[in-house]
């Protein structure tokens, strides 16, 4: 559940399966985003590099990481106008 990585302090590190792109998630911050608790695998994600939608979604403890250094993508919800 998102609420257990969140409390263990884990990120999700989601994997296109259209292009392979890969990303970091503060699980933490997904919580904040989402009303209720989910399951990990229902947390959806969007690709900039090619649209896709479908994604393969790991947990990953910080010092799991073979990075020096990583990029943490934080998500925000952004209002704008609805198409008619």
């Amino acid at each position: 559940m998102l609420s257990h990585a969140a409390r263990q302090g884990y990120l999700l590190r989601p994997r296109c399966r259209g292009c392979g792109r890969e990303a970091l998630f503060v699980a933490r911050d997904l919580m904040v985003m989402y009303v209720t608790d989910r399951r990990i695998d229902s947390v959806r994600f969007h690709c900039q590099q090619c649209d896709g939608r479908d994604h393969e979604i790991r947990l990953v403890h910080p010092d799991e990481l073979f990075e020096r250094e990583y990029v943490v993508w934080r998500p925000a919800i952004v209002k704008g106008k609805q198409k008619a």
